[in-house]
């Protein structure tokens, strides 16, 4: 038979003792299960953080082309260049997060009032008011002297929107509209300043203090970036005349001035990489677009390859002087034209077109010495010996001329508009450029759609009572050049 143990009462303890065994048990299975799901979650965590690292890393790996770092770039400038934004506000434009940054204002930044230049002349109300007799609700406020101001007041304040117009000398603004609370300009302001310029950025107690954007007297966008107390800082945009941009992290003074300024060309690809001071060139080497992030929702940041190549610096000709390296090519003219012989009777060298490009696409710059015209006017004006003087931008009784030395391209080849051919049927024409290394010079543009390897002509304008020889000939004959994508609509084979 087997045996049977019989346990005592003794051996098993009383009452209390089991019951203590029993939450001992209870206790000991609850801190087994705890660990396990510790374990557990540890295990899980590390396969998150295993996960979120692959994500990171796919993510590192699938970058943007060089196309889509270009189309990003310009469309965001495009959305941001209009004036009108097609009839939205700046705020509803897909991709863009504007606004007044969070911080606060300093005290001892400046507060923006535009009243405070015409508080001291005589005005009449016509509104409403408090049992007090303070502007109240809506109204209008009319000075002798023309300065006009509509909008809500609450018992005195300004409250909502506002529109300010004034001819007052005194006064540094011609127009604004914008909102206030409390008396202190609050949010999104557009304000005309006394040179006609525009200023659209978002204020807080009166001090710009958010994303703000310039305009020139013709509505043309020439500042992007943040102000901070009143002056721009951060990564900002300055737009130049012809489509060049100077971008960077501004200094202290809110000047595009440092090492690591960039200067993109219209392209938005190819870049001058190094040292500006106040938005021009000292010295930068050639580089690429590598890559584009973006700061508080509403800035663009364009990141670049290392620079490399030769160093360019700024150099404006004079009446004596054109650079100090005739040889040492343009970045951007080397991505859009080249030299060849030209497929003109009779012409030397002539400039083509390296790629299909767009219209008003800038195709190459014109660097010479400047010179006044001369006194004697058109009879000596357009000969010959003129052949390659062009206007000057800078001076209205100024040309730009190319020195008979550097009418070789093996002898100068840093800017090359020069060498393009006339035509009275013109793919191109002339416009003005403010270039980092040359300044404010003369460019050729398209004026349509060039395909690849398309010889570039411009109309040389020249009176036909006083011009070359050839000129007039081709005048008089009809021997016009017609460029290759024009053949089809004039019927040339």
């Amino acid at each position: 038979m087997g045996t049977v143990t019989v346990l005592t009462l003794s051996s098993i303890g009383s009452p209390l003792d089991l019951r203590i065994r029993r939450e001992a048990r209870k206790s000991k299975a609850f801190l087994q299960s705890a660990r396990s799901l510790c374990v557990h979650s540890d295990k899980l965590n590390q396969s998150g953080e295993m996960n979120r690292t692959l994500v990171k890393s796919e993510m590192a790996v699938v970058k943007k082309s060089a196309e889509e770092n270009v189309e990003d770039l310009s469309i965001w400038l495009k959305s941001l260049s209009s004036f009108d934004s097609c009839g939205r506000t700046i705020e509803q434009l897909e991709g863009i997060r504007v606004g007044a940054l969070p911080s606060s204002v300093s005290k001892e930044a400046e507060r923006f009032d535009p009243m405070t230049d015409v508080d001291d002349e005589f005005y009449t109300y016509t509104g409403g008011k408090d049992a007090d007799q303070e502007c109240h609700g809506n109204g209008v406020l009319e000075y002798d002297e023309g300065t006009y101001l509509s909008g809500t007041w609450t018992h005195g304040k300004r409250e909502g929107y506002f529109r300010f117009d004034t001819a007052n000398k005194n006064s540094s603004i011609n127009y604004m509209e914008g909102n206030y609370k409390d008396d202190e300009l609050y949010g999104k302001v557009r304000i005309q300043l006394r040179d006609e310029t525009w200023m659209e950025g978002f204020f807080k107690n009166s001090v710009l203090h958010g994303f703000c954007r310039y305009f020139d007297k013709q509505k043309q966008l020439t500042f992007i970036g943040m102000h901070r107390n009143g002056k721009p800082f951060g990564t900002c945009w300055k737009i130049m005349k012809g489509g060049g941009y100077v971008v960077g992290r501004v200094n202290e003074d809110g000047q595009l001035s440092g090492n690591e300024i960039s200067y993109i060309f219209p392209d938005l690809e190819t870049a001058l990489v190094g040292t500006f001071e106040d938005a021009v060139l000292k010295e930068a080497k050639s580089t690429k677009l590598s890559d584009v992030t973006s700061d508080y929702g509403c800035i663009k940041v364009p990141n670049f390859y290392k620079a490399d190549g030769a160093t360019l610096c700024r150099e404006l000709s004079t009446t004596d002087f054109v650079t100090n390296s005739p040889l040492l090519k343009d970045p951007y003219e080397e991505k859009t034209v080249f030299v060849k012989q030209s497929h003109v009777e009779g012409a030397q060298e002539g400039l083509f077109s390296k790629h299909a490009v767009k219209a008003n696409t800038v195709m190459a710059f014109y660097n010479g010495i400047r010179r006044k015209k001369p006194e004697n006017g058109c009879p000596t004006w357009q000969n010959e010996a003129n052949a390659y003087k062009i206007f000057d931008p800078n001076n209205k009784e100024g040309v730009v001329d190319i020195l008979e030395k550097y009418h070789s391209y093996s002898s100068y080849c840093a800017s090359l508009a020069h060498k393009t051919n006339h035509s009275f049927i013109p793919n191109c024409e002339f416009s003005e450029f403010n270039h980092p290394r040359w300044g404010l010079v003369p460019c050729i543009q398209a004026m349509h759609d060039l395909s690849e390897g398309e010889e570039l002509f411009v109309w040389y304008g020249y009176d036909l009572d006083y011009c070359p020889d050839w000129y007039l000939d081709a005048w008089e004959m009809g021997n016009f050049t017609v460029p290759d994508s024009m053949k089809l609509e004039y019927g040339v084979g």
